[in-house]
């Protein structure tokens, strides 16, 4: 027969033991996981509306160019960030994250597109132009029900 030691310290020792054990099993698992994923997430849509609003606020000229595609190059790591995070997230806001992603990746990959297409400089300064104002509206579309 084992016998139990009445050492104070070692049953507050062990109680503290099973306690952490407990609590680590119970509140690491999916919990936390829903919830650093919403908050990737929510980082990530925010992150998207200061781009946006970058690229809204860009003069239609050369010394642009760059300052966009570094702006839709972060948009677009942003809304992968978003893509990856949505298996985790709970609740409504994972159906309103996955379809504003779908909706607004479209929208960026082809601005994407038009800018690094455009034949010369001057062209693609013009572009983004257009592009800034373009994906604002969309965005605001795309996003408009999230909320994080």
């Amino acid at each position: 027969m084992t016998r139990i030691s009445s050492n104070p310290v070692r049953i507050v020792v062990a109680s503290l033991a099973i306690a952490a054990a407990l609590a680590a099993a119970g509140c690491g698992g999916s919990g936390s996981s829903a919830e650093s994923a919403r908050n990737d997430a929510c980082k990530a849509k925010t992150d998207i509306d200061t781009q946006v609003a970058k690229l809204q606020g860009l003069p239609a000229s050369l010394a642009s160019v760059d300052t966009a595609k570094t702006a839709l190059e972060r948009i677009q790591s942003d809304l992968d960030t978003i893509k990856e995070s949505i298996p985790d997230v709970t609740g409504e806001l994972k159906d309103q994250l996955r379809a504003a992603n779908s909706a607004f990746t479209a929208q960026v990959t082809q601005t994407t597109q038009d800018v690094t297409s455009a034949q010369a400089a001057t062209d693609a300064a013009g572009t983004i132009s257009a592009a800034g104002q373009h994906l604002s509206a969309q965005y605001q579309q795309a996003f408009a029900g999230v909320k994080c």
